[in-house]
């Protein structure tokens, strides 16, 4: 019974239940290979065997669709190029020996839907494209759904030879957004150009994530790198052309970066300059988990296992969160195997000789030849089918770099035991140096405390019973007073004025006393003109200054006393002058 359009309109944004109507208005039955995992809401298949009238319900389902979480479209064609000419409905049915998904009319529908579909939903976090030729003008419309999804985790094309220009396009979406945590973009094409892209992508997320840890640091706190967003993996695996310098590249950006964690470049054309490179960045960058540059045949065994052993060392104490891919084994490109050389005994003309049961004898070791086991098929062909089945089976809807991960890290360390012998000569040796090294250390000490006692010596007897020890800050006064004094004798004589006379003549009538108060008033008024600090000077200061000169001379003070007299009147007269000029300058 037909659903109701209410029911229809409601079950649209449902993959499964809009696939089904879809179906069953079109009176076509739902593929199985679709169906297989929608319970799970995961939408993983291969489009090499859906003809054009059964892409039309998935087209239409998926454009309107809101509710899936993975989304994985498969080609295992590894075609490099679209077919062109195919643009129209008649056209695209009339294909035969090709995928639909390879047309040009096909490939665009099928990016405009998963546009829609990214733009409307808020619960897609995986997808994958593998296998399809994106070029340029099919990546523009993928790129428009990417940045307008928020909930994008995990992107993978891998095998769709995107090439450096559909790089570069995808990079310049990409770098502004701290949603992807992965992206993988094994074997697309890339060279050393597209490395120079992705490396522009890791430089603008580490200036961006520096400033927001900056951020987390105010207030005394401690930013956790991990929980910042962004680019956490780049699958870059068989790549051949990026070569040395897109390592280089990559390396150079990556040195100083502490928050991507893993890159894998198995099988991209890398020598030991890159590799050697590799390993020096390793020192310094030990928040690096995994660099993995396995299958690279230029690269040195044991360059190789130094990454490896630096790896280990950077790994230890950390919870193994990122996981190694395993190398794959069919992406390898092989050396085509050389035709063995013609024997000169055997003619070219002459029939090959078959060898019969009982002519070639049956070795106990040789390896058992394995048969296939449904009749037609070769056994290498059968038994890689069976794993793809059975991986299929067992985890459907997982990332492509979680599938193919190893279950234990491919360190390549090896552990000497030690000899117990050669640690017990060893900590005897210590032992040795150290019993030297405390003898040497017991004699600097003797020869120590008898310096010290010595100098306990010489301190006891100094200063002796002549000289008395005086503190610095009374001989700087001391020093100071003296100097302020002979300014003021220098500008009594300046003024014209004779320090000696009135030296002798406060001895000869205050023999006992300080000076006056107007001589304190002019010393007062000439320290003022002379910009210095007033010091007391007492009449013996004189008497020490002039006892000799007043021993000598009494006859001639004698006669000199009147005319003393006068002068000291005057230098009265002149220091209340100054005086008043002084206060009035202060006012």
């Amino acid at each position: 019974m037909m659903k109701s359009v209410k029911e229809r309109k409601e079950n649209s944004q449902r993959f499964g239940l809009c696939y089904e109507d879809i179906c069953k208005l079109l009176n076509r039955a739902p593929l199985p290979c679709v169906k297989a995992h929608l319970k799970k809401n995961i939408l993983d298949f291969n489009g090499d065997r859906i003809t054009y009238d059964e892409w039309g319900p998935i087209l239409n389902a998926l454009s309107l669709d809101r509710s899936l979480h993975f989304i994985g479209v498969r080609s295992a064609l590894c075609t490099k190029k679209v077919l062109e000419d195919v643009t129209t409905e008649s056209q695209a049915r009339a294909v035969e020996r090709c995928p639909v998904v390879q047309t040009r009319f096909v490939l665009l529908q099928l990016m405009k839907s998963l546009q829609m579909c990214l733009s409307n939903s808020h619960a897609l976090t995986c997808m994958e494209l593998e296998g399809l030729p994106l070029s340029s003008d099919y990546l523009q419309p993928l790129i428009q759904g990417v940045r307008a999804c928020v909930s994008l985790q995990n992107l993978s094309l891998h095998r769709s030879a995107v090439g450096d220009a559909g790089c570069e396009m995808l990079c310049q979406a990409i770098k502004s957004l701290t949603n992807i945590v992965s992206i993988d973009l094994s074997n697309c094409g890339l060279t050393d150009e597209g490395a120079l892209s992705i490396a522009k992508v890791i430089q603008h997320q580490k200036i961006q994530r520096c400033s927001e840890s900056w951020k987390h640091t105010l207030r005394y706190r401690e930013a956790d790198l991990d929980a910042l967003p962004g680019l956490r993996r780049i699958t870059l695996n068989h790549n051949t052309h990026i070569q040395d310098l897109g390592l280089l590249d990559l390396v150079d950006v990556v040195k100083d970066d502490l928050f991507l964690k893993a890159l894998d470049m198995q099988n991209c054309g890398v020598g030991d300059v890159g590799a050697t490179a590799v390993l020096d960045m390793l020192k310094s960058n030990v928040s690096l988990a995994i660099v993995d540059l396995r299958a690279n045949q230029d690269v040195n065994s044991q360059l190789l296992k130094e990454i490896m052993q630096q790896l280990h060392v950077n790994n230890q104490g950390c919870t193994e969160k990122y996981h190694w891919i395993a190398v794959d084994s069919l992406q390898l490109f092989h050396q085509p195997r050389r035709a063995k050389p013609r024997s000169h005994s055997q003619s070219p003309k002459s029939p090959p000789v078959r060898a019969t049961k009982s002519d070639t004898p049956i070795s106990p070791t040789a390896p058992h030849v394995k048969r296939s086991k449904s009749s037609g098929v070769p056994w290498r062909t059968s038994e890689r089918l069976a794993r793809r089945k059975e991986h299929a089976s067992v985890c459907p809807g997982t990332p492509r770099s979680v599938q193919l991960q190893e279950t234990e890290p491919p360190f390549q360390v090896t552990t000497n035991t030690p000899d117990p012998n050669a640690q017990l000569e060893s900590a005897r040796q210590q032992i040795m140096w150290i019993s030297q090294q405390l003898s040497l250390e017991m004699e600097k000490r003797k020869q120590l405390e008898k310096e010290n006692e010595v100098l306990r010596r010489q301190i006891r007897e100094f200063p002796g019973p002549d000289i008395k020890l005086v503190r610095s800050s009374t001989m700087a006064a001391m020093e100071q007073s003296l100097s302020e004094f002979r300014l003021l004798i220098t500008n009594l004589r300046d003024m014209g004025m004779n320090p000696d006379t009135l030296l002798h003549k406060s001895y000869s009538e205050h023999t006992t006393r300080t000076l006056p108060l107007d001589v304190h008033k002019t010393s007062k008024s000439a320290c003022t003109v002379g910009n210095f600090v007033p010091v007391h000077v007492e009449t013996r200061v004189g008497d020490t200054l002039q006892q000799e000169e007043i021993c000598s001379s009494d006859s001639e003070q004698i006669q000199e006393e009147d005319t003393n007299a006068l002068l000291y009147q005057r230098i009265l007269r002149k220091n209340r002058e100054l005086h008043y000029s002084t206060e009035d300058d202060a006012y």
